[in-house]
């Protein structure tokens, strides 16, 4: 036994459980899976690694922590499945651990109402497809209430056209206070590059996306390896700068498909108004615009600062806003393809994301892609 506290609950609970299914499979597999689990870390907290012991009274869980169950593990030279059974089944939300494959992530759904909630363990030893026996095991717990309001990516952006392109209750309730936002979307870009420490990222869910900005984010993102392409789940309050920002307290890794996420889709923005209030749903968003011609800002472009190109796009004007972010070696990449060909500046496809001036409503993309954010037909995928 791995602690005595866990020696003295254990057994109780394994003979209420022996008898409940002994129908399950033997006398003798179901005491070694009694003991098989005994010797597993079967449940962890996710914020501090630690192992929680199966018991009758209740533990709190709050802030958004959750908990890691084992998927299986070996005992005795004999394979052990682990299930899991969550109460209210409407009130978990259980997905891949992206940490960890060995391991299920179970979180509870915070809101405004605290609420009581348990976690049902069953350890199987399976041979040639029998069930040979079974033991299980309970959690009880206290789900605290959060003052987080959760929003997908679509409601933040509708609300704000809503309200008339301004933030009001996404930013601060009726007392004043900042309003905590939690919210989930798949990274799309970041300004990360091998010679920045700046960590600016963009998340999306389907066309709708946000900013997230807190200057030296670094600790966020590397203490979970994250990744573009990763989906995450983000809380922290809202402004303005050009656009709707984030300035994240909370970034971790999460499983797209268990809520829903719908993988980035790319906008295509031939055709539309070229104003801000025409396009805010849009904003942060991955972005495509065809047939841009180069028409002035290299002359003024520095590699270590943010700097602007002009392009045409019919009738209208688009902005290649090169924000130093993007760091030099991005920067002089694309200084580069643009100086070759300004004389003679080919029709291109800019890609990358779609931001706005804040001193006029001209579109502005950030060529977060380099060079590949300028494509020729030629060259196009």
């Amino acid at each position: 036994m791995k602690r005595l506290f866990r020696a003295l609950i254990l057994p109780a609970m394994m003979m209420a459980t022996l008898s409940a299914c002994g129908s399950g499979g033997s006398k003798k597999f179901n005491e070694l899976c009694a003991k098989a689990a005994d010797t597993a870390p079967l449940l962890l907290n996710s914020a501090t690694g630690k192992e929680i012991f199966a018991s009758s009274h209740k533990r709190e869980l709050a802030d958004y922590n959750s908990v890691l169950g084992l998927k299986s593990f070996t005992y005795s030279q004999k394979e052990f499945a682990v299930a899991w059974e969550l109460t209210p089944a409407d009130k978990w939300v259980s997905s891949t651990y992206l940490l960890d494959e060995t391991r299920v992530k179970m979180a509870p759904i915070y809101g405004s109402e605290e609420f009581e909630a348990s976690l049902k363990c069953t350890v199987s030893c399976v041979e040639n497809g029998k069930n040979k026996g079974k033991a299980t095991l309970e959690w009880f717990f206290d789900i605290a209430k959060t003052e987080v309001v959760e929003k997908t990516l679509r409601q933040i952006n509708e609300e704000f056209v809503a309200n008339g392109n301004k933030l009001g209750s996404l930013a601060t309730d009726e007392e004043g206070k900042a309003v905590q936002i939690g919210t989930r979307g798949y990274i799309t870009a970041t300004y990360e590059q091998p010679d920045h420490t700046y960590a600016g990222v963009f998340i999306q869910d389907g066309e709708y996306s946000l900013q997230l900005y807190a200057g030296q984010i670094s600790s966020l993102w590397t203490e979970n390896g994250l990744k573009v392409g990763d989906c995450i789940f983000v809380v922290g309050p809202l402004s303005m700068y050009g656009i709707i920002e984030m300035k994240p307290t909370l970034m971790e890794p999460i499983d797209g498909a268990a809520y829903n996420i719908a993988s980035p889709v790319t906008v295509s923005l031939e055709g539309k108004q070229m104003q801000a209030e025409e396009n805010w749903l849009n904003q942060s968003s991955l972005v495509e615009l065809p047939g841009c011609k180069y028409k002035s800002g290299l002359d003024k472009f520095d590699p270590k600062n943010h700097s602007t190109l002009v392009y045409e796009c019919g009738t209208m004007t688009v902005k290649l806003y090169c924000s130093y972010h993007l760091g030099e070696t991005m920067m002089d990449e694309i200084k580069t393809l643009v100086d070759a060909t300004k004389d003679n500046p080919p029709t291109v496809t800019i890609k990358g994301i779609l931001t706005y001036s804040t001193t006029d409503s001209d579109f502005e993309i950030i060529p977060v892609f380099g060079t590949g954010s300028i494509v020729t037909p030629a060259t196009a995928a």
